[in-house]
């Protein structure tokens, strides 16, 4: 059985959730949305609304984060965490956005967010999240993380300051060196 198989076959939780797996599943997925994102660019589809093209705009910006992060693609945590996030419907007007279920609602404002930012902003803002993301232990707490990164609340200002210390740390993989233990003299 290869990796993906046996990731697939543990729906991702134990020993065989290989995070490689994840990353080339994201790798593969950013290279499609990418195609699909520069082909309508070109082609410019006249029935396609502006509001739809923005959303796919921001959802290629968006799978840079989740690829960043290994975001876990598992049965399990696809249904608690990935159901009902994406719009279900085409985004024709900024009315059929208010109509969206709530936490659909939440995620297309976050991506149409990232549509609208400027690329040296969406740039420097990846560069910090992947450096945030340099430790398993960031990544097994991606959802706590992305909902501090994007969204500034009182109740999430300790998982903010967590964020931070993960991006300024330089090396968050070691742990901090413990005082010296003194012996005693013989």
């Amino acid at each position: 059985m290869g990796p993906a198989a046996q990731a697939t076959a543990t729906n991702g939780a134990g020993a065989g959730d290989d995070e490689s797996v994840r990353m080339a599943m994201w790798r593969a997925h950013k290279a499609c949305l990418d195609l699909v994102a520069f082909r309508t660019a070109r082609d410019r589809p006249g029935p396609l609304p502006q509001m739809e093209l923005d959303f796919l705009r921001g959802w290629c910006r968006m799978v840079d984060f989740l690829w960043a992060a290994a975001f876990p693609t598992h049965f399990d945590f696809t249904v608690e965490h990935g159901l009902d996030v994406l719009p279900e419907q085409m985004l024709t007007s900024a009315r059929v956005a208010e109509e969206l279920p709530e936490r659909a609602a939440g995620t297309t404002t976050n991506v149409l967010g990232l549509a609208k930012a400027g690329h040296l902003r969406t740039r420097v803002s990846l560069w910090l999240w992947r450096r945030a993301m340099r430790t398993p232990q960031a990544r097994a707490d991606v959802l706590t993380l992305l909902d501090a990164a994007f969204h500034r609340r009182v109740d999430n200002v300790a998982t903010r300051a967590r964020l931070l210390w993960l991006i300024l740390n330089p090396r968050p993989h070691r742990r901090t060196r413990a005082a010296p233990v003194s012996r005693p003299q013989a």
